[in-house]
């Protein structure tokens, strides 16, 4: 199954803050999926780094330093084994 995100929290927010995402098929760690902020053609993945903590229906992170202000589209994507 795809990731499916049930919601975010805070749905607004400021650079290098909290963001707890909720939902399912994440997978048991960082190294099966990433975080994505995009918009348009621009992506910001979040580093492993900035990952506080991962679960298969939670993840924690900090919100990436993206340079511009507006609204974000924030997806879990699968990584590719091949």
């Amino acid at each position: 199954m795809p990731p499916n995100i049930v919601s975010i929290s805070p749905n607004i927010g400021a650079v290098n803050k909290t963001v707890t995402i909720s939902g399912s098929d994440f997978g048991l760690s960082i190294s099966e999926s990433k975080v994505v902020f995009s918009r348009g053609v621009r992506e910001f993945i979040v580093p492993d780094a900035d990952i506080i903590s991962w679960s298969n229906t939670e993840i924690e992170c900090y919100t990436p330093e993206i340079p511009e202000i507006g609204n974000w589209k924030v997806t879990v994507r699968v990584v590719s084994n091949a």
